[in-house]
């Protein structure tokens, strides 16, 4: 008997809220899964070629096409937020979204980042730290970035 070695890999979905969930690095074999539990859109914060062999934009583009997914690809790099600007244009593309929404970069961090930066204006700060928190992600350090950008999108009327 001849014996193989199988690669079972499971995206770790972690729920932010019930509207918004955030994963590490996802592949074309998670995106049936993915639609199963019923997310209804899939955000990328990855740049394509971030790192060798993982999906690009245009892969995930078609394959989320095809099952029915909505996909916007917001790549940032490194965990510096962006400026306001394109938050707001990123928040108004992500408001356009079906929900739940599931985001994804390799780490899950930038996606929990980006989406506590965009909401900094409809949730308190407190809380968007601590929720996050539960579920394995420290954005303590960018408490004062929320604060101003809370007051920055109010003021913005997206």
């Amino acid at each position: 008997m001849r014996h193989q070695a199988l690669k079972v890999v499971v995206v770790l979905i972690k729920n932010v809220t019930d509207q918004f969930s955030v994963a590490d690095q996802i592949e074309l074999s998670d995106l049936s899964h993915i639609a199963e539990l019923g997310f209804k859109a899939i955000v990328n914060n990855r740049p394509d070629a971030e790192e060798e062999g993982q999906l690009s934009d245009a892969v995930l583009a078609e394959a989320t096409s095809k099952l029915g997914l909505a996909y916007l690809h917001i790549p940032i790099a490194g965990m510096s937020l962006p400026d306001a600007a394109e938050l707001i244009a990123y928040s108004r593309q992500m408001s356009e979204l079906p929900s739940p929404v599931l985001a994804f970069c390799r780490s899950g961090n930038r996606a929990v980042r980006l989406w506590a930066a965009v909401n900094a204006d409809k949730f308190a700060i407190t809380d968007m730290i601590r929720d996050t928190a539960a579920v394995g992600y420290d954005i303590g350090d960018i408490e004062e970035q929320l604060q101003t950008l809370a007051v920055v999108l109010a003021d913005s009327g997206r």
